[in-house]
């Protein structure tokens, strides 16, 4: 059995369904169940709450041999690793007594990178954890998603720019959702692999390069703002911006 975390989320739902139709029997835990599609909810069984409660979990994970685990932002945690690695120690010990045998996480960029970098650091620290429970487990270490750039649609289009906390000319990696989806079904069905590994979610190693304005079919220009004022730029609110520095990106 597979079980699915945040199935109704951005990337969730997309593993969710590109394994619905696999003949897998499957059982998502969400917190509000009347978010999943009406064509899901006959052919998946729910558990409904958190997948941070130890009781949730048990029940959820019960006779599951595969999880694709996915941790929702929490902008009222009070630290990132709070949101992180606590989150994660109910299920870390229903992987163990359970009988876990493969895990799928969603993770990020960054190992190897010594000072502290906030939800980076919390969320590697989180992949050591699950892998410690002796579970195979297989972090997908994404970049920035490419589905950032659509909240400043607008300013794109009335600004001919856009804001960004690093320099313009800077190439940095970038993936789409769907792909991030699609690596994690397929390891999801695939009961033969073994061991740990943080295989990187850039599909092709693609590059996105925020000072190439042919992709506009227009001028634009980068303006690069100070991190603490780069959710203000985009005009978000306070509770996006504590969402922002806790890494709930992903969902």
């Amino acid at each position: 059995m597979i079980v699915v975390t945040a199935p109704t989320g951005n990337i969730g739902s997309q593993v969710l369904a590109n394994i619905l139709d696999s003949g897998e029997r499957i059982r998502v835990i969400a917190r509000d169940p009347s978010k999943l599609p009406a064509r899901v909810l006959g052919r998946v069984e729910v558990v409904e709450g958190s997948h941070s409660d130890a009781a949730v979990v048990a029940k959820a994970l019960e006779a599951a041999d595969r999880v694709f685990w996915l941790v929702p932002g929490d902008p009222r945690a009070p630290s990132a690793e709070a949101a992180y690695v606590d989150f994660a120690r109910p299920a870390c010990e229903a992987f163990k007594t359970l009988g876990v045998k493969q895990v799928v996480g969603i993770s990020a960029l960054g190992r190897g990178w010594t000072k502290d970098a906030g939800h980076v650091t919390a969320t590697l620290k989180m992949d050591d954890l699950i892998a410690s429970t002796g579970v195979s487990y297989r972090a997908l270490a994404c970049a920035s998603l490419m589905e950032n750039v659509l909240r400043q649609t607008a300013l794109i289009r009335d600004q001919g720019a856009f804001y960004w906390p690093t320099p313009g000319g800077l190439k940095e990696p970038a993936c789409a959702t769907r792909d991030v989806a699609a690596v994690a079904a397929r390891l999801l069905l695939d009961p033969s692999w073994t061991r740990r590994q943080h295989p990187d979610a850039r599909p092709g190693g693609h590059l996105l390069r925020r000072d190439d304005g042919d992709h506009l079919g227009r001028d634009r220009k980068t303006r690069a703002v100070p991190p603490h004022q780069h959710g203000r730029s985009e005009g978000h609110d306070d509770q996006t911006r504590r969402r922002r520095r806790h890494g709930t990106g992903h969902g």
